[in-house]
């Protein structure tokens, strides 16, 4: 019975791709997403302009939108 997998990987020298390609050859519905840092993060130390970046990630933050219907389906 195939299963539906949610990777959640960074991109490293095309690794990712061929966990993909292996999961998807064994029967698997895959759906792959990148996580990396976000140079905009608003939870530095030093951080400048701290609601600006805030109101940026409330408003404008589209991948936690995506993960969210993606792990609901």
């Amino acid at each position: 019975m195939p299963s539906r997998i949610l990777l959640i990987t960074p991109s490293f020298y095309g690794v990712e791709k061929r966990i993909k390609s292996v999961l998807e050859e064994s029967g698997n519905e895959v759906i792959w997403f990148e996580n990396k840092t976000l140079a905009f993060d608003y939870h530095g130390i030093e951080s400048k302009l701290k609601l600006l970046r805030k109101l940026y990630f409330l408003f404008f933050f589209l991948i936690k939108n995506i993960l969210k219907k993606s792990l609901k389906r």
